[in-house]
């Protein structure tokens, strides 16, 4: 219950007209985050119009640490609603540098379907990736980037794709 008064306190700070409230709050989370405010905090940075409040909340997404942080931001990016920020919370996915190998087949599905910096991104989360997969698993992913190089040929993406298929290869054990 604590818990709950907590976060709804501070969800409160979150929705304040007051900007520096905002910014303090967030600065606060920095120090005592919990990963239950996240969709908060991720609503926050879809909604808001001050580019203060949205470097403060993307240094804050960018510097997580607590490894249940990674649900709430995979299920942000799998949520149309946030297609608007897709690209911002997806650098803070290696900038926090938190585990999301599990969701490799989801960064090769937005380094498809996204736009130059979408794609960039999701290359940067795979490039950063230490663990090593089962071949079957990579081969599958590798096969589902070369059914679309018709679609990289010629685009700002091409070199990227020919980057993250070696990239892919060097995944498998």
């Amino acid at each position: 219950m604590k818990d709950d008064k907590s976060i709804n306190l501070i969800v409160k700070k979150l929705e304040s007209d007051n900007k520096d409230e905002v910014l303090f709050t967030i600065k606060q989370l920095r120090n005592t985050g919990n990963p239950r405010i996240l969709p908060f905090v991720i609503n926050l940075l879809n909604s808001s119009n001050s580019g203060e409040i949205k470097s403060a909340i993307l240094k804050f997404l960018g510097d997580l640490k607590n490894k249940n942080s990674t649900n709430e931001i995979i299920l942000a990016l799998k949520n149309e609603k946030y297609l608007s920020i897709r690209k911002d919370l997806l650098s803070t996915c290696w900038q926090s540098g938190l585990d999301y190998s599990e969701h490799l087949g989801l960064f090769v599905d937005f380094f498809i379907s996204g736009d130059f910096g979408v794609a960039f991104e999701a290359f940067t989360i795979i490039d950063n990736f230490e663990d090593k997969y089962q071949a079957e698993i990579i081969d599958i992913h590798i096969k589902k980037l070369k059914s679309k190089v018709l679609d990289f040929k010629d685009t700002d993406k091409e070199a990227l794709f020919v980057e993250l298929m070696h990239i892919l290869d060097h995944l498998k054990q």
